[in-house]
């Protein structure tokens, strides 16, 4: 059944009653099964609910109907779509007919006599009204009888306007545990004009509707609640994350003057504007799977100003699709709108760009870090540190290693970890003052990130059964210029993961919804000693692989190693231990890779 007005905002209404998990089963076809029709005229007190639109049954209407033996059976529409009087035929019903039936049919209890609000709710197009009908009998032929429904719950209408994409449910819920979902029972008389009486269930009600749905300022959700007929004194609402965790900024609570909820009455809640609510709360990060990552890569721009808590010239890119060799400064000719992702792509830095001085041709401006490594030694191979511990983890960590920019210690496991303002001391790249080593991105923002675990990681790589996560190949078109790489978001706890290598174009909103890791391929040389102005970038574009903050130890198979992800040309995610020293495909030795960080609250 549907208001004809709120056509457009049918996609925002996510009730089970369309949906594949219906609350009862439907009866099957045994012997002596027989056609029955019901005529059934909606309740009166409908037409005054909305004033824009007329109430009228629509074609997929369905009601629940009992026999006296307790069976449920489903009636669809047969006449009268469109009309506020129809027919409704189930040609596989057997028995006699009892007295109760419920609309819509999703709702119906596995008794007569009961009905069942879900906590979670489908994404579905359908208007939540739930009545209930006594049944009189017909009186010949096909007639079986004639309902007359009456409203069994009162109606919320919520509206969210400028939604996040990264937002996905609504969630109402009583402080005081008053029950807004599970079974209820009928009223005696069964027309349930003063409510059901409450069973079993729950304090809240989370209700779904698809993500980048009301994207955008000009957007708005219509969220449409069946709610029991109580007299609440303390309702409430939320805005959901895909990890289901309430989005900062939009618990709102309901005033009581609104929430005297009798059987049909019909209530509209003023609209809230949902990024206005949630700010710059979540400026700093997406969420994805619980961990809060970084909205840009990891950077080290020499000449640049000072962050703020960030080392001087260190920071994070503006937009996730960035990085050294996105954006358009010239510094590399090969850099095109033609660059495709399911190729291998080399690029040569013009060295001259990037050098600070001709002594030491450092360059100014880099996100290709090496494992363990802090300060501008973190761009070059042969200061990589190496651990004789297992696993060893150095995230959140800094250490001193004693010795000069060419001889430094560096088995980290035997290096000591410092502690306070000392994590965050300069880190020249020569001379004869101590170099640190431990975790680059939470030395240059200061504390306020981190590299990612191998938890963050594998949460991220869903074929491995641990995470959720969705993951979707794609590319983002900044201008002419074509950025590849893989967009992670939060699979919700009723959808199942998607692993889709298949690229697609991602839109502001996808950048929104999700973690988006360019391909940002990864610094090498063929020799097996760095030098500071090394300048091949293998498989810009085409591949991607970003270090983790875990040392694999040489249990892994390697002499040294470190947990990493990487995203092939063919956009195949894979997820372990890899050498420091060189890539095990390619035998490429290896320079640095990015780093997403991680939000260190």
């Amino acid at each position: 059944m549907r208001i004809r007005s709120w056509l457009m905002f049918g996609a925002a209404a996510a009730l089970a009653v369309a949906c594949a998990k219906e609350s009862a089963p439907e009866a099957g076809t045994p012997d002596g099964a027989r056609t029955v029709t019901l005529s059934a005229a909606l309740a009166d007190t409908r037409s005054a609910m909305d004033t824009d639109g007329k109430v009228t049954w629509t074609a997929d209407d369905a009601i629940a109907v009992y026999n006296t033996d307790g069976a449920l059976f489903k009636f669809t529409v047969s006449e009268g779509a469109g009309t506020d009087y129809a027919k409704f035929t189930c040609a596989t019903f057997t028995g006699t007919l009892s007295g109760t039936a419920v609309y819509p049919y999703a709702y119906a209890g596995t008794e007569e006599g009961t009905l069942t609000i879900p906590r979670y709710a489908e994404r579905t197009d359908v208007i939540p009204f739930v009545m209930a009908s006594a049944i009189a009998a017909g009186a010949s032929g096909d007639l079986q009888g004639e309902l007359h429904f009456h409203h069994v719950m009162a109606v919320m209408e919520f509206t969210l306007q400028d939604v996040p994409a990264y937002a996905c449910a609504f969630k109402l819920y009583s402080k005081t545990g008053m029950q807004l979902n599970g079974t209820y029972t009928l009223t005696d008389d069964q027309t349930g004009v003063t409510g059901p009486t409450a069973a079993t269930g729950t304090n809240d009600r989370i209700i779904y509707f698809p993500y980048k749905t009301a994207y955008g300022a000009d957007a708005t959700v219509k969220i449409l609640a069946a709610v029991p007929a109580y007299a609440y004194t303390d309702l409430a609402v939320r805005v959901l994350d895909g990890d289901e965790d309430i989005i900062e900024g939009t618990a709102k609570g309901i005033p009581a003057s609104s929430t005297a909820l009798r059987a049909g009455l019909y209530v509209r809640m003023p609209a809230l504007d949902i990024r206005a609510l949630v700010g710059t709360k979540r400026d700093k990060f997406v969420k994805v799977e619980g961990v809060k990552w970084a909205k840009g890569n990891l950077r080290a721009w020499m000449n640049g100003t000072d962050g703020e808590g960030w080392q001087q010239g260190w920071n994070i890119y503006d937009h996730q699709w960035e990085s050294q060799f996105s954006l358009k400064y010239g510094q590399v000719s090969e850099l095109a709108s033609g660059i495709d992702g399911s190729s291998v792509q080399t690029l040569t830095l013009d060295t001259d760009a990037f050098k600070e001085d001709e002594a030491h041709s450092v360059y100014t401006h880099f996100d290709y870090f090496s494992w363990g490594t802090i300060g501008r030694a973190a761009r070059v191979h042969n200061q990589q540190v190496t651990s004789n511990v297992a696993n060893f983890d150095l995230t959140g960590k800094v250490f001193r290693r004693t010795g000069t920019a060419t001889s430094p210690a560096t088995d980290i496991s035997a290096l000591e970890e410092l502690s306070g303002d000392e994590r965050f001391e300069a880190s020249p790249l020569d001379g004869s003052n101590p170099l640190l080593a431990g975790d680059v991105a939470f030395w240059a923002s200061k504390g306020q990130y981190r590299l990612p675990t191998r938890d963050d990681v594998n949460k991220l790589y869903a074929r491995n059964g641990e995470g959720r996560a969705h993951m979707q190949a794609g590319y983002y078109m900044d201008g002419t210029n074509k950025i590849n790489g893989l967009l992670f978001t939060t699979s919700p706890s009723w959808e199942e993961t998607r692993y889709n290598t298949a690229a697609v174009e991602f839109t502001e909103a996808d950048m929104e919804s999700g973690l988006f890791l360019p391909k940002t391929g990864e610094r090498t040389t063929n020799a097996k000693t760095a030098s500071y102005d090394a300048k091949t970038v293998k498989f810009f574009n085409g591949w991607g692989v970003y270090w983790c903050g875990t040392y694999g130890g040489r249990n892994a198979g390697y002499e040294d190693c470190a947990i990493h992800i990487n995203f092939t040309g063919g956009n195949v995610m894979t997820y372990g231990y890899t050498s420091k020293l060189s890539n095990t495909i390619t035998g490429q030795t290896v320079l640095g890779n990015a780093i997403r960080p991680v939000l260190n609250d």
